[in-house]
């Protein structure tokens, strides 16, 4: 008999977690713009082609540490714009402590980055005169599951140094359904 429940039991768990994978939800990034504040970064050129954010950076100066944050609302339907998150964090811990970030929707987009950008900084210092390019910045396979609400999200990124912010980025994306899925 005990037995017999283990064997349901995991029948189920198996059950639960092949459902829980269908329907998943997809990111599509929509639009994207940037602003330049001061003269921290000589040279941006980041753009969005077909959905994928692609660019470089220059930095006129070596930056021991910086800030990074990030800020994200959801606007379904008519209804007022509500605050999924808002955060600030170290952004050399971000880059290379190798710890998750304490927002899960920020450690899956860092990971996306990550690996299709292998001129993504790992660590501190940011270094001077030395080009940051992206060229596959898509978020296209990042996944939420089904009981994630499907919306159109806009995200705001800062980069902050010595408290100044020096790079905000606004993202325009939507989470939903693939289509023909």
């Amino acid at each position: 008999m005990q037995c017999l429940r283990k064997y349901y039991f995991l029948m189920v768990l198996l059950l639960f977690l092949k459902l829980s994978k269908q329907g998943n939800l997809f990111v599509s990034i929509k639009s994207y713009r940037d602003e330049l504040r001061g003269n921290a970064i000589k040279f941006d050129n980041l753009s969005l082609i077909n959905g994928t954010i692609k660019g470089c950076f220059l930095f006129a100066q070596k930056m021991e540490k910086f800030r990074f944050g990030v800020m994200a609302k959801a606007q379904q339907g008519v209804a007022k714009p509500w605050l999924l998150f808002n955060v600030t964090l170290s952004g050399c811990n971000l880059l290379g402590s190798g710890k998750k970030p304490p927002i899960l929707i920020v450690d899956m987009v860092l990971k996306a980055i990550k690996q299709t950008n292998p001129r993504m900084p790992d660590r501190c210092p940011i270094k001077k005169n030395f080009y940051y390019c992206f060229d596959k910045i898509n978020l296209g396979a990042t996944q939420f599951y089904r009981n994630f609400p499907q919306m159109k999200a806009m995200v705001v990124t800062v980069f902050m140094y010595k408290n100044m912010p020096i790079y905000t980025g606004y993202t325009d994306v939507d989470i939903a359904k693939r289509e023909g899925k």
